[in-house]
């Protein structure tokens, strides 16, 4: 009995120390934010400030991968490659805040609005011909505001694993909920010891349902990892990530593909049913044995549909 005892005191104590670390961890010089990723690529200046931009050059058609939340445009990395080779130039970037692009001044926006002014300021200044815009989770909500603010350069997009508005009546996974919360991120992100733990179980039971890519996936942890980013999660979760409501894509138009995995478990399907809806004449595909990570798990599967959509809607439009 007494053995029993002083093993549950163990165990407990570790429990104990591992909840409290990422909390006292930072003033105890802990944690690092250090890892190794890719080196930055070309600054382009806009309005908001500074960008990086990795620009894979091509003679084909101009592609735009805007990523997740959080992120950089390393998590786009797989998918641009496999764009790549089925001939397309292709653009990814960190967004303002995030990777190696500047922050965003205090007393400005941090929301999807400001994000797709920065989307479209890029096109401009990178003198893009036609682009066909790719948003993958957040960045899908970002891909949906640049075309309510400027449908006439945003009018061939595809979403993968979007954000959008749910049915009514409807609220995210339980999952989800915890995965957003503000005590999970600060547990997770409070050391580079928790941020390995949280980056396991997130691909494990969430991203990755059907296969674990630890290798790919600790690359996209990486990108978390970048100086200031776990508080731009925070002020940019403040802002209108999670009000799913806000979005209106029932005054989205253009030609239109929503990708979403039949296992994602952060973005529920229901939610890629609906904005095929509601967005007129979108075509709706789901990618069986896919989760919300798919972009780095199925980065081939996703070109492919990809160059589909844009064979489908070149012959489509005039």
């Amino acid at each position: 009995m007494k053995l029993f005892l002083i093993t549950i005191s163990v165990l407990l104590s570790f429990c104990v120390l591992l909840l409290c670390i990422p909390f006292v961890g930072p003033q105890l010089g802990l944690a690092g934010y250090d890892a190794s990723i890719e080196p930055p690529g070309e600054q382009i200046a806009l309005p908001a400030g500074m960008v990086n931009v990795q620009d894979h050059q091509h003679s084909g058609r101009d592609v735009v991968l805007v990523h997740g939340h959080p992120g950089s445009a390393q998590m786009m990395r797989p998918l641009a490659s496999a764009l790549h080779k089925l001939g397309y130039r292709v653009v990814r970037y960190d967004r303002m805040g995030w990777g190696y692009s500047a922050q965003r001044p205090a007393d400005q926006p941090d929301n999807p609005s400001a994000h797709a002014a920065d989307l479209l300021a890029l096109t401009s200044e990178m003198s893009m011909q036609h682009p066909l815009f790719v948003g993958y989770s957040y960045g899908g909500g970002v891909v949906m505001e640049a075309n309510l603010q400027a449908p006439e350069v945003v009018n061939d997009f595809v979403l993968i694993s979007s954000v959008g508005k749910r049915r009514l009546n409807t609220q995210p996974s339980l999952a989800g909920r915890i995965l957003n919360s503000p005590l999970f991120k600060r547990w997770a992100f409070g050391t580079d010891y928790t941020m390995n733990i949280a980056s396991a179980a997130i691909s494990n039971q969430v991203m990755y349902p059907e296969q674990a890519l630890p290798g790919e996936f600790e690359g996209f942890m990486a990108s978390l990892s970048l100086p200031g980013v776990p508080t731009h999660w925070q002020r940019e979760n403040n802002e209108r990530y999670l009000r799913f409501d806000d979005y209106h894509p029932e005054l989205v138009r253009g030609c239109a593909l929503i990708l979403h995995g039949a296992d994602d478990q952060v973005i529920p399907q229901s939610t890629a049913v609906y904005l095929a809806e509601s967005v007129p004449s979108a075509t709706l595909e789901i990618v069986d044995g896919a989760g919300h990570g798919m972009v780095i798990a199925q980065p081939e599967r996703l070109a492919e549909s990809i160059a589909r959509h844009d064979q489908t809607c070149s012959r489509a439009t005039p």
